[in-house]
């Protein structure tokens, strides 16, 4: 009998694929912030602090009325990533 996967622990780069037609690929660093705790530094970008609710990392923000996302399934590493209505599919991949 197979082992069920065990959750990942968001630490270091990641690859992030997002989008579902034409892609745009980044590098993504996660640095741990406490117990289910996790920043996320994209680029130039404001950190984001995301925190693990049951099996999945999240961050949200409201931006003069509009929802901004962030979610990865802390064992698959997919997950959705934008603004309401317009949000992307996310894929993280460990880089290194």
């Amino acid at each position: 009998m197979a082992s069920p996967a065990s959750a990942e622990a968001l630490t270091g780069p990641y690859t992030a694929v997002i989008g579902n037609g034409p892609t745009i690929n980044e590098t993504w660093t996660f640095t741990p912030c406490g117990p289910g705790c996790t920043n996320l530094t994209m680029g130039n970008q404001a950190v984001r602090q995301l925190h693990l609710e049951g099996s999945t990392w999240k961050w949200s923000e409201n931006q003069d009325g509009v929802t901004c996302i962030t979610t990865i399934d802390s064992t698959t590493l997919a997950g959705l990533f934008g603004c309401v209505p317009m949000t992307l599919p996310l894929q993280l991949t460990k880089a290194g």
